[in-house]
């Protein structure tokens, strides 16, 4: 079985079905470009279940299905799965799936997609999803669907179809500190998702669940507070 795999800084594009299937066990998917991949609903960006599964700064976009799918069947993915720092817009169905057994989802931004971020499949349980923005998705910013245990924090979720839905069975769901009103970021229609001076979701975070770094790599927290947005503000003291 293959394992320690590393795809990193890569364009990926044009594929008949996936752009990266599957990966082996402690891999990692790192700041690749992967995008107009599939042609049918089961066709995704990245397709993924290995156990200590690392996707980390990639942008995935305007592929057929989802963005970024993490999925197992017949059984739960990973564990040891984290899902951060991607950029994900314009795919057809979601940006980002998470499934499995407590797989972290934060500092990604999601948006121009069918839903944000979607937490459900393979046995979803114990997942944590924080400091991530969903903006401008269709349908759904986050969507809970059969996910005992499931965290949502410190996420902006604005203008999209509905903020934060879930459905079916979700005991033990947990939402805290997501902000669903205007954030002001700097130019969402250039996907720039600073923060603008003045905005609610500076200095607002809950330390502790917030990430030890930005989306960009910046330490946080900046000026002694944490802010709920995968970067930080503009103009804030690094």
């Amino acid at each position: 079985e293959a394992h320690h795999i590393r795809v990193e800084g890569c364009e990926i594009m044009n594929a008949a079905s996936q752009g990266i299937l599957g990966c082996g066990k402690n891999s990692e998917i790192l700041r690749n470009n992967i995008h107009h991949n599939g042609n049918s609903k089961y066709d995704h960006g990245i397709y993924c279940s290995s156990e200590n599964l690392l996707v980390d700064g990639n942008d995935v976009h305007h592929n057929f299905s989802y963005g970024i799918h993490i999925y197992k069947s017949g059984g739960p993915a990973g564990p040891n799965i984290v899902v951060r720092n991607n950029r994900t817009h314009d795919n057809a169905s979601a940006g980002i799936i998470v499934g499995g057994v407590g797989t972290l989802a934060y500092n990604n931004i999601s948006w121009n997609n069918g839903n944000g971020i979607d937490v459900k499949y393979s046995q979803a349980r114990d997942i944590r999803v924080f400091n991530n923005t969903a903006y401008g998705n269709s349908r759904v910013g986050i969507f809970v669907y059969n996910a005992p245990n499931t965290q949502l924090i410190n996420n902006i979720v604005f203008k999209n179809g509905t903020p934060i839905t879930s459905e079916g069975t979700n005991p033990g769901l947990l939402q805290s500190n997501n902000l669903t009103s205007d954030p002001l970021f700097v130019n969402a229609a250039g996907a720039d998702f600073h923060l603008r001076a003045g905005s609610p979701a500076i200095d607002v975070g809950l330390a502790n669940s917030a990430p030890p770094e930005d989306l960009e790599g910046t330490r946080r927290p900046c000026g002694g507070k944490h802010s709920v947005n995968p970067s930080l503000p503009v103009g804030s003291r690094r």
